[in-house]
């Protein structure tokens, strides 16, 4: 199985790829409400760190589950915040149309 691998921190390219999915359905939803017109998604502060983190806690658990050289889960539930994150602010730069004010 290939690993994306964010520090040390070695992950699944599946749990990566989730995490992907879930960052770019988190710009979806905040971009039809009040921020749609932002030019750029916020910088990774704590709340937004808190935000994502939540968000991908449900793979993270079972990405630690299945895994045979387990990493500490907050370590994990980093790597894939941030991939959720990342993939939330590449999607925002690029949004469709509809999306856009």
């Amino acid at each position: 199985m290939t690993a994306y691998v964010r520090g040390t921190t070695r992950v699944s390219a599946i749990a990566i790829a989730q995490a992907r999915l879930v960052g770019i359905q988190w710009a979806q939803k905040v971009c039809t409400g009040e921020y749609k017109a932002r030019e750029r998604w916020p910088d990774y502060d704590d709340k937004l760190k808190a935000i994502a983190r939540r968000l991908v806690a449900g793979i993270a658990r079972g990405e630690h589950d299945r895994r045979y050289t387990p990493i500490p889960e907050d370590q994990l539930l980093d790597a894939l915040a941030a991939a959720c994150n990342d993939e939330a602010a590449t999607w925002w730069e690029k949004r469709p149309a509809r999306f856009r004010p």
